[in-house]
């Protein structure tokens, strides 16, 4: 799970330049994405897209990052499920109301591990082959929106509880 902050307010260029080249470079190696863009956003160029729609990109193009990040760190995201982008809004009392992007993935541990593989082969093939599925799926599908109406309260309260429990049973409390 990773969540972050959606908003230009404090993003470095150099961070934002990442964000583009990545998001670019898949486009790149995959012609079909650009219209899929087109059909989502209205829009088909990167850079004009950051500019006209800034949250459509940073929720398109951060998962991608996290993604690639598990890549080079001997990790990959698993295709089976995807990485599920789940969008709330924060209002702080006495502050501006401000998205956040909440994304969910089931990370794999790549196979050969690093130091198992031949020289050369830097990314095991299933990360290799997982990621362009896990790019096109970002593509494809929406953010989910989180509000108080599409949240199961009482599911959600069990849920916390059975948290709890297991956080005191290996804290030793009882």
């Amino acid at each position: 799970m990773f969540t972050t902050k959606v908003g230009p307010e404090r993003l470095g260029d150099d961070f934002r330049d990442m964000l583009r080249d990545n998001l670019e470079s898949n486009i790149e190696s995959d012609p079909e994405l650009r219209p899929i863009l087109a059909a989502r956003t209205g829009i088909d160029q990167v850079a004009t897209l950051i500019g006209t729609d800034f949250e459509a990109f940073f929720k398109l193009a951060a998962p991608k990052v996290i993604s690639q990040i598990l890549i080079d760190t001997d990790w990959y995201v698993d295709p089976t499920h995807g990485i599920t982008v789940y969008e709330f809004e924060r209002r702080p009392e006495g502050a501006d109301a401000y998205r956040m992007l909440h994304l969910v993935m089931d990370a794999r541990r790549q196979n050969p591990p690093k130091d198992g593989r031949a020289p050369g082969e830097h990314v095991a093939p299933t990360a290799l082959q997982a990621y362009p599925q896990i790019v096109r799926q970002l593509f494809e599908r929406d953010q989910k929106i989180v509000t108080t109406q599409t949240v199961d309260l009482a599911m959600m309260e069990s849920s916390l509880d059975q948290i709890e429990l297991r956080r005191k049973k290996y804290a030793g409390e009882s």
